[in-house]
């Protein structure tokens, strides 16, 4: 919805020519939807929501009046996209701008601008919309993307935030990552099972890019190759099982076990998801959690081991805060953006078990400033 103006000279004008009644007064919170409205999306998304704004992209901002919403007009749905952003645009975040009460002001705004909706939906409505609790639904799934097999056993994962994760369970394996809404399942119409349809945009997929012959795309984890039948030093398919789901509150979690001799046979994995905006950068955060872990396992993803990662074009490519922290951040083109991985060092929480958190952040210029933003924003 609302474009990333909180930071280049596009924001700063915007808010310059704004009238000093539009502004929030010293002591009191603006809850006034079409003044927010005008302070911060007015500029990309025009003062009647038409999509003529001031600032031009390669392609038109949405046009609320039309009713063109990504990620669904329902207030639910706006207040995520708004508060979250949609990682890879140029909509950023503003849940750490604006407060609850004043995102809920800007979303009444905007379907304001919009065309009167149905009162209620009917009753052939087959989608499924995630509340405050997660929701985990199984079946078979369409290619995730054009030259990609279809699925016959998958799950999806809906989180309060927006996110919905998907999955293959035979072989176990991360697809990608969606955002907006869940999922439209049409497999309740006809016995023979139709796919489930995935509703959300595609964020992020897994095993995109890995190079031909080298890591298969099918991989979740990989290791090098420690044995003599193996080529010496290639990358090698880790065995995953599919293990279940388990739900608490707003976030779904998967679980599953890989193949790891040196961990005692296998190792029992967790994993969810969460939408991120820092800086300017929206995206997401993966939280991993192992009953143990051994850097000597040779354990990595199968996008790490695939794909060139290099340090950001800034002078300072690790940052160090204090004497038991440290993040990793590294950086690659993502189509006409960028993508930031941010590493986060492991960690024992509670029952002793291992946590890693990797972020994914997708910001709109390779440029130092932008970078800069990103770090101040961890600092």
């Amino acid at each position: 919805m609302c474009a990333a103006l909180v930071w280049g000279s596009a924001c700063s004008k915007s808010t310059e020519e704004t009238p000093p009644n539009d502004a929030t007064e010293a002591g009191s919170e603006n809850l006034d939807g079409a003044a927010l409205f005008r302070i911060h999306c007015a500029a990309c998304h025009g003062e009647r929501g038409d999509g003529d704004g001031v600032v031009q992209f390669d392609r038109k901002a949405r046009s609320f009046v039309e009713g063109a919403f990504s990620f669904g007009n329902t207030p639910e749905a706006l207040t995520r996209t708004v508060a979250h952003g949609i990682g890879g645009t140029q909509m950023i975040g503003f849940g750490s701008i604006l407060s609850e009460p004043q995102i809920e002001a800007v979303v009444q705004h905007v379907i304001s601008l919009g065309p009167e909706r149905e009162s209620s939906p009917s009753e052939e409505q087959t989608r499924m919309t995630v509340g405050e609790r997660a929701l985990v639904v199984r079946g078979g799934l369409p290619p995730i993307a054009e030259g990609q097999a279809s699925v016959a056993r998958g799950l999806l994962v809906g989180n309060a935030d927006g996110l919905s994760l998907q999955y293959a369970t035979q072989p176990f394996r991360l697809l990608g990552v969606r955002q907006g809404l869940f999922v439209d399942r049409k497999d309740w119409q006809s016995r023979g099972g139709d796919v489930l349809q995935p509703l959300g945009q595609l964020v992020y997929r897994f095993g995109a890019h890995a190079e031909s012959g080298e890591v298969p795309i099918e991989a979740e984890w990989v290791r090098r190759g420690p044995s003599a039948a193996e080529e010496p030093g290639a990358w090698v398919s880790v065995p995953a099982t599919f293990a279940g789901t388990a739900i608490e509150g707003p976030t779904g979690w998967v679980e599953y076990e890989l193949l790891v001799p040196e961990a005692g046979g296998s190792l029992r994995v967790r994993e969810s998801f969460a939408a991120l905006s820092l800086g300017g950068w929206s995206g997401f955060r993966r939280t991993v959690q192992c009953s143990a872990w051994s850097d000597d396992w040779g354990l990595q993803w199968a996008d790490d081991a695939a794909t060139q990662w290099t340090g950001p074009p800034v002078p300072r490519a690790n940052m160090i805060a204090g004497r038991d922290r440290y993040l990793w951040m590294r950086y690659r083109p993502h189509g006409k953006h960028s993508l930031v991985r941010v590493s986060h060092p492991p960690k024992e929480i509670e029952g002793g078990q291992i946590e890693r958190v990797e972020d994914y952040l997708f910001g709109l210029s390779p440029e130092p400033p932008a970078f800069e933003a990103l770090w101040e924003a961890y600092l």
